[in-house]
């Protein structure tokens, strides 16, 4: 069967895990600067494709989870702090300290 699909997994190497425009393996000599420039560079542009793809599942080393704060809740009723949200906030921080620290 010449037309037969290969199935799709995990390791495949063509599936790139790496935000577009960054290449995982560095061959090039670099200063230590210009290594923690693009560490950043990397690091702002994953946050980034996160908060872009909704993709907002944190997972911790941890199996125990920290207790939820008290819900906070907006005019129309919807919860303004859930984890999802605090999640969120925090990779919005870090994206933005990360832009700060690299300008």
């Amino acid at each position: 069967m010449s037309g037969k699909h290969q199935r799709a997994n995990r390791w495949h190497e063509e599936a790139s895990c790496a935000p577009t425009g960054f290449v995982t393996s560095i061959r090039s000599p670099m200063t230590s600067e210009q290594l923690d420039a693009y560490i950043m560079g990397f690091r702002i542009a994953e946050i980034t494709d996160q908060l872009r793809t909704n993709d907002l599942n944190h997972t911790s080393g941890t199996s125990t989870r920290c207790l939820s704060p008290t819900p906070e809740y907006d005019n129309t009723g919807r919860r303004t702090n859930s984890r999802k949200q605090r999640y969120r906030k925090q990779l919005e921080r870090e994206r933005e300290s990360n832009w700060c620290r690299l300008l």
